[in-house]
């Protein structure tokens, strides 16, 4: 029979050894010889064994070789067992193996216990996957926060910041320690952080969000950024409450929907400015036109000489307006192409501006103004710049000043002046006044604008296309100088601008009209070939020459041109530059390559109505010697002609 002693105690172990199965940590039990002699179900489960036998018998299959330390799994198994026995229990890590060969990373808790017959070893085992599968992800989530390009806080409910990405570091430019030291008042200002904490945070009015907002936030380098922020109540696994915020920066995104915004609103203003200007245009050129067309009407059926000559000058000056009109159009539009260019040359300074005021003086004694000019004696004779431009830029100033100067006793005054003179430059001084509408303070730099005017008023009831006052500065500044403008409403106005040129030092004789050769002296006899696809154009061109007593041929392309140069040699030649077929600048080339061999070749100007920037260079490229822009004025004609003709009849003479 068992002892009672012996039944007590047997009841004990199995009591204990029932305990330890049902226990969920796996549980293990070694000798002072680190043999294994017992485990529980959880082991078995652990390693995906059959059965507590099978495990206690294999359990060296489920230890690798090495551990990831390098040592020796069977070496490091024994030091740590006997580590336990001598001093009552190690912890450390331990990688296993399970059934099916997975790896199976361990913390091993080892304990020594008293036994019946002496000390056991107790051997807890923890699994680490799902803890190390916990660990990972929440490194992952962390690396997320911390590179993400947006803003992510925690504040506590005393509106300190606990944590922070890396984001909030380099936009604002504070360290860490500042913004953990001093909070949210650095970068917020009082108004956001009360919202923040009143909308926001657990128990506040609103409830704890989410919430969406606008914020501003001061950097470290005291620049202003704006922020859209995402704000959310967030409560702890502590339980401890906060806020939580993600935040996106914005200032450049606002910065480009004001630009946008802006950018709109200049385009709905030059939208109507271009709808005004085009009203302005289409009343602008009737209103010439209309003059053009009645007056022809009326020179037909006069009845004397003198309505006829009144007819045929209203006809010129309505002409005249209507091709400043078209000029200036032109002139906007290369400028806005970028296409805009000087086309310096030698000319007589004085005879300019009197061509000028020969055109503004009808103009000012229509109305009844008075219109006075003043020229410094000491003015040169001759400068070099461009001296279309130098007569456009005046005219639209004159042009302008008769037009916003009342009838009768209007006042209007040119005066030009000698403002510096060194070596071989210049600069000319010009003022142009008048005792007109004037101009409100708050429209002065206004006028300068393409399509507009100094009053939205101002076109209906004086005209223009608001064109004239933008080119003409852009003349001037092209000329090395600057305009500007003194005026007061009801007194009159003052435009003064200045102008740098070249000059040559020659001083005017007062003799030179009667020592130049005549235009007839120069032509006389002379062939000349005038080539244009359009036959009034030809007709124009020849009535222009028909008293030089040029001998004239005409052709109405580039080929016909060529074949009457091979056939019939010519010393001018007039040539329109866009035709069909054959163009004017190969046809001035071909011309070129068939006189190469002659000493004298032809002289060739082009005669076009294509203003483009770039046309003095083709035209120079092709061979050609000068060009004339269409419509021709008899005295631009002779002169260009004169000019290139004069040195071969001298040579001729000689």
């Amino acid at each position: 029979m068992i002892k009672l002693a012996d039944k007590t105690e047997l009841s004990q172990e199995n009591s204990m050894r029932a305990m330890l199965d049902s226990m969920p940590i796996a549980c293990l039990f070694w000798n002072e010889d680190g043999i294994m002699i017992d485990c529980n179900e959880a082991v078995v489960k652990l390693f995906e064994c059959g059965s507590k036998r099978e495990c206690v018998e294999n359990f060296t299959h489920f230890t690798p070789v090495y551990q990831s330390d390098g040592t020796k799994s069977a070496e490091k198994k024994m030091g740590c067992i006997r580590q336990a026995f001598d001093t009552g229990g190690s912890v450390f890590r331990w990688e296993h193996c399970t059934e099916s060969g997975k790896l199976l990373p361990t913390e091993v808790h080892l304990l020594r216990v008293k036994w019946k017959d002496g000390y056991r070893v107790v051997g807890y085992i923890r699994d680490l996957r799902r803890i190390e599968s916990v660990e990972r992800d929440m490194l992952r989530v962390l690396s997320l926060v911390e590179n993400s390009p947006q803003f992510v806080m925690y504040v506590n409910t005393s509106g300190d910041i606990e944590y922070m990405n890396e984001t909030v570091l380099k936009t604002s430019g504070f360290s860490k320690e500042e913004l953990l030291t001093r909070g949210l008042r650095l970068m917020f200002s009082e108004e956001d952080i009360f919202r923040l904490s009143e909308v926001c945070m657990p128990g506040g009015s609103e409830n704890g969000g989410p919430f969406n907002f606008e914020m501003d936030i001061t950097c470290k380098n005291e620049e202003r950024r704006v922020l859209w922020v995402f704000a959310f109540s967030a409560v702890l696994h502590s339980g401890e409450p906060g806020v939580g915020i993600t935040a996106r920066d914005i200032t450049d995104m606002k910065r480009m929907q004001g630009e946008l915004i802006e950018a709109r609103k200049r385009a709905e203003f030059y939208n109507k400015a271009k709808s005004d200007f085009l009203s302005r245009v289409s009343h602008e050129m009737k209103t010439p036109m209309n003059a053009v067309i009645n007056m022809t009407n009326f020179a037909r059926s006069a009845r004397s000489e003198q309505e006829r000559a009144s007819c045929l000058d209203k006809i010129k000056s309505s002409s005249r307006h209507l091709l400043a009109i078209i000029d200036n159009i032109i002139d906007m539009s290369n400028i806005e192409a970028g296409k805009f260019s000087l086309l310096p040359g030698l000319f007589c300074l004085s005879d300019a501006i009197s061509s000028v005021a020969e055109m503004i003086a009808p103009m000012a004694a229509e109305k009844k103004q008075k219109f006075t000019l003043d020229l410094d004696k000491n003015l040169p004779y001759r400068i070099v710049t461009d001296e279309r431009r130098v007569k456009q830029a005046l005219v639209n100033l004159l042009s302008n000043a008769v037009k916003f100067t009342p009838r009768d006793k209007g006042k209007i005054h040119l005066s030009v002046k000698l403002a510096e003179c060194a070596g071989d430059s210049c600069v000319i001084a010009f003022e142009v006044s008048d005792n007109g509408v004037g101009i409100k303070t708050d429209r002065a730099e206004h006028i300068w604008g393409a399509f507009e005017q100094a009053d939205n008023g101002m076109s209906r009831a004086h005209g223009g296309i608001g064109l004239g006052l933008s080119i003409t500065r852009r003349i001037i500044r092209s000329m090395g100088g600057d305009i500007r403008v003194d005026s007061k409403p009801g007194r009159g106005s003052r435009f003064s601008f200045t102008i740098r040129a070249g000059q040559d030092g020659a001083v005017n004789s007062g003799k030179e009209e009667q020592a130049a050769l005549s235009a007839r002296s120069v032509l006389s006899g002379r062939r000349v070939l005038i080539v244009d696809d359009v036959e009034i154009n030809r007709e124009i061109l020849s009535s222009l020459l028909e008293d030089t007593g040029a001998l004239i041929d005409i052709a109405a392309d580039g080929a016909e041109a060529l074949r009457l140069f091979i056939q019939n040699g010519y010393e001018l030649v007039l040539m329109d530059l866009h035709m069909p077929g054959m163009d004017g600048f190969e046809a001035a080339r071909q011309i070129r390559r068939r006189s190469e061999f002659i000493a004298e070749g032809p002289s060739i100007i082009a005669v076009t109505a294509d203003m483009s920037g770039d046309v003095p260079s083709r035209c120079i490229d092709a061979g050609m010697d000068n060009w004339l822009y269409k419509p021709v004025e008899y005295d631009a004609l002779i002169r260009t002609i004169k000019q290139h003709m004069q040195d071969r009849f001298t040579k001729g003479i000689n």
